[in-house]
């Protein structure tokens, strides 16, 4: 689809073409964004947090782990260097082994959707 028809489409909007090698996208975030790979292709698309000046507010969904990363044992947190929790963006010196994700002790099972 060329440059001015996907300008004029929503934001989030994107059309894509795969010739069985090259795989070809175009969406409307900001400005039109073009991406040629043969290696991606569109799958798996979904939407994560994004701030809106409008609303001065973070909308849309959180990215959690996949379904069977959440099921899967050997799920436990160590001892790291300081960094950010991936649940309250608070300082936190522990990650999860298996995701390497920074994490909080309480943050830990929120992040997981382990009940307790």
């Amino acid at each position: 689809m060329p440059v001015d028809e996907v300008k004029k489409k929503h934001r989030g909007f994107f059309d894509h073409v795969c010739n069985g090698t090259v795989y070809v996208c175009r969406w409307n975030d900001n400005a039109v964004v073009t991406l040629a790979s043969n290696h991606l292709t569109h799958h798996p698309t979904g939407s994560v947090q994004r701030y809106s000046q409008s609303q001065k507010k973070h909308t849309g969904r959180r990215a959690h782990p996949p379904e069977t990363l959440r099921i899967t044992q050997g799920h436990y947190l160590e001892p790291i260097s300081q960094g950010r929790c991936r649940d309250c963006k608070k300082n936190c010196r522990l990650h999860c082994v298996e995701c390497r994700e920074r994490l909080h002790r309480k943050c830990f099972p929120l992040y997981h959707r382990i009940s307790t």
